[in-house]
């Protein structure tokens, strides 16, 4: 028997983030544009692109979308191992289920013979 839980599924909707982000999206093409008319020449500079990103990202977050395509999240529980993967940016936990010499179901504590692996 094999317990897979993905942490990336998407979350609930924050309307408030999607105007943010609209809003900061707006910010950007408007300095960007002004940049233009002040130059005279249209230059993209790596700062801008990286701002529409971040604005496009937070309009995403908002509408509950996760970004799973950058890596994974994940709780696997089978039979020979626990494993936790709690963000796309956190390092993969492995403990054995031969290793453990108890479980402190108080603060789910996994004490081991390797190391200790707290949720």
């Amino acid at each position: 028997m094999e317990l897979k839980v993905n942490l990336l599924e998407d979350g609930e909707k924050s309307y408030g983030i999607v105007a943010f982000g609209f809003v900061y999206f707006l910010i950007v093409i408007v300095h960007i544009i002004t940049s233009f008319i002040k130059q005279g020449v249209f230059i993209i500079r790596t700062a801008d692109v990286a701002q529409v990103l971040t604005g496009i990202s937070f309009i995403t977050m908002g509408l509950g979308y996760k970004f799973g395509f950058l890596g994974k999240a994940y709780i696997l529980i089978n039979s020979e191992i626990i494993s936790l993967k709690s963000s796309i940016w956190n390092k993969e936990q492995l403990v054995y289920w031969n290793e453990i010499n108890s479980i402190d179901i108080e603060s789910i504590n996994l004490k081991s013979t390797k190391q200790t692996v707290q949720a």
